[in-house]
């Protein structure tokens, strides 16, 4: 059942009590998870390219334009699913920030609803300003309390690190204001283990992009900051990795002890669920809609992906579906014909699609939204990998070590005797398969122009703007103060 929400056609001081605070509050839940698809295109502008993503449509496809670096400004789904909803989630945020001061509630739960709004506003603009650099920032309500912001209301862009700089204080606020830990019907809503997450992976970003992509003029940040940040979640004792890997994904085992932040999705006919399984899982996939349509294997990874992985790490099979059984219970294996006629144009299961995505493994519903598994954001993995690597960054290895070792550890791997950026890079690459990470990991490394060059489904001609994404055109036409990225 959809949660009530608060009437954004109402002015902010209209929030009055606890009652209209949270109403409030699940209006911006309602934009920034939206039923419009924003989730997925968000997914796969996050998880590629990379040198291991694979989609099966001809690059000049809209849909295949999000991997491949073909971005278009004209694109009315760019504009709506990513610019957009964006600015729409930031500007309900403001408008329970702008209200909660005025309304008749207690002082703690002033705090913790302005932490939890301040938190969802700096997510978005950590979003914003890793695919487009320098974005307008409004940190206040706009008269027009409707308004999407598709223009920018005619503000110009700030820097990136003036950004950056609203991203850290809004999080430095929230962080000891919101509880540690979370009851279950409160499931999906940050905790202080969030924030400090959120916030240790901010001042990573920033120490790479410092030295990955000096021209962005990113000052502020520094690997020892994220180390110091990410330290309080490991010693908060709260979050520990789940025994085995499949055991983070199970439906049966959601918001376990090693999901930090996560949107729960719950099977549904329409859109009550995640949308995502829908485009990654391999073809004819058993209840992902009515017979097998929906398993649609849009995007995908490579072989060389597949054959990256030690034998035995169970990953691998977690992770990618090399052999499946469909929806008529046919076995369909990898690169093995003759194969059966697919769902949705599909003639072949090999190089040419990839290998669809196993890790999100529920049926779901009969609708292409409906499958339950929760989208998961952050979770202690990442954290452990993020904390190596800034430990690398600041010239500390050895003190590295523990932290991806636990990682390796948990799915049989050897401890590693020493760690360099690039055992990371591939650790991350195992450990984080399509959980929005890919894109942004490239971006911090310098690593954008060796994905292009190098995977099976990017383009080969290299230019400095594919760093940043264009700002859509809708905003452009409709703000003369805003200025395109260079290059596009």
């Amino acid at each position: 059942m959809k949660e009530e929400v608060f009437s954004f056609n109402t002015q902010s001081n209209a929030i009055v009590d606890i009652k209209g605070v949270d109403l409030a509050m699940n209006g911006v839940y309602d934009a920034w998870i939206s039923a419009l698809g924003n989730r997925l295109f968000r997914w796969s502008i996050c998880s590629g390219p990379s040198q291991y993503t694979v989609c099966r449509f001809d690059p000049t496809n809209r849909d295949a334009r999000y991997v491949s670096y073909l971005w278009d400004p004209s694109d009315r789904f760019f504009t709506t699913r990513i610019w957009t909803l964006a600015y729409q989630t930031i500007q309900r945020a403001n408008i329970v920030i702008d209200a909660i001061p005025n309304a008749d509630i207690s002082e703690a739960q002033a705090e913790n609803r302005l932490a939890e709004a301040r938190f969802l506003r700096a997510n978005e603009y950590f979003f914003m300003v890793r695919l487009f650099g320098g974005v307008p920032l409004h940190l206040v309500p706009t008269s027009e309390v409707n308004s999407d912001l598709l223009n920018g209301n005619s503000l110009p862009r700030n820097s990136a690190q003036e950004v950056y700089d609203a991203i850290i204080a809004d999080l430095e606020y929230a962080q000891d204001k919101l509880p540690a830990t979370r009851p279950t019907n409160e499931n999906g809503r940050p905790t202080s283990g969030a924030v400090k997450s959120l916030l240790g992976e901010v001042y990573l970003q920033m120490a790479g992009l410092k030295q990955s992509n000096p021209s962005l003029g990113i000052t502020g940040g520094s690997y020892q900051m994220a180390i110091d940040k990410l330290l309080e979640v490991v010693n908060s004792n709260v979050y520990d990795l789940q025994p085995t890997y499949k055991d983070v994904f199970d439906t049966n085992n959601e918001f376990n002890n090693e999901i930090i932040w996560a949107q729960p999705n719950i099977i549904g006919n329409t859109f009550a669920g995640n949308l995502i399984p829908w485009a990654l899982r391999p073809p004819n996939t058993p209840g992902a809609g009515s017979a097998g349509v929906g398993a649609f294997n849009e995007w995908a990874l490579s072989l060389e992906f597949y054959e990256s992985f030690e034998p035995t790490d169970p990953r691998r099979d977690v992770t990618m579906a090399y052999s499946y059984e469909a929806f008529n219970g046919e076995t369909i294996t990898f690169n093995q014909p003759p194969f059966p006629v697919f769902e949705n144009g599909i003639t072949t299961y090999d190089e040419t699609t990839g290998l669809g995505f196993n890790k999100w493994f529920e049926g779901g519903g009969n609708g292409t939204n409906s499958n339950e598994n929760d989208e998961v954001f952050i979770r202690y993995a990442d954290v452990l990998l993020m904390l190596a690597e800034a430990y690398v960054g600041a010239g500390n290895s050895t003190q590295a070590l523990p932290h991806i070792n636990k990682v390796r550890n948990r799915v049989g791997l050897a401890s590693l005797g020493s760690v360099t950026l690039e055992n990371i890079k591939q650790e991350r690459a195992w450990e984080l398969a399509g959980e929005y990470q890919e894109y942004f990991d490239l971006q911090r490394w310098g690593d954008v122009e060796k994905a292009m060059q190098e995977g099976p489904d990017v383009v080969a001609d290299y230019a400095e703007r594919y760093e940043t994404m264009p700002l859509p055109s809708d905003a452009l036409q409709g703000n003369g103060n805003l200025v395109q990225n260079a290059g596009w």
